[in-house]
């Protein structure tokens, strides 16, 4: 009866403490989408972008995510989605910049890219930059942002 009741007492203990350590990982953790941004190209694609950015903390190290997602309609050959995804801090300043990137395949109706930003302080945010085909060039255009989230501190 004792080894019952041990037994019972030790896995609730168990299921408090797993309980307890997801609480803690998802209270220190923040996120915001910002708007869709649209350009409709000459050559008959609509392409959508939206910023997203996520602060968390991953074990003692504070870290910031940015990430543009962009979707296009209909889909398009390789390399027409071009994307620079970047995290500012609340002067504007770039914390991080991930370099351009490209879809790399056809047939593509959608293309996420982004990254983390290690050692973060004070809120960040994400505030990237789109390349879209126009049929003979690139055009370059600037997003919406989302709001700050804060890093824990």
């Amino acid at each position: 009866m004792q080894v019952k009741t041990y037994l019972r007492h030790l896995v609730c203990g168990i299921l408090v403490g797993v309980l307890i350590s997801m609480t803690a990982i998802f209270a220190f953790a923040a996120s915001a989408y910002g708007p869709y941004s649209q350009v409709v190209t000459p050559n008959g694609y609509t392409f959508k972008a939206r910023n997203l950015v996520i602060t968390f903390l991953q074990g003692s190290t504070k870290v910031a995510s940015g990430t543009l997602q962009v979707d296009v309609s209909p889909a398009v050959p390789s390399g027409f989605i071009g994307v620079l995804a970047r995290i500012k801090n609340d002067s504007g300043v770039i914390t991080k910049e991930f370099g351009w990137s490209y879809n790399p395949s056809g047939n593509c109706i959608g293309v996420s890219y982004g990254g983390n930003e290690t050692n973060a302080s004070g809120a960040r945010y994400a505030h990237s930059l789109q390349r879209s085909w126009m049929g003979t060039d690139y055009w370059t255009h600037d997003t919406f942002r989302t709001p700050s989230c804060s890093v824990y501190n």
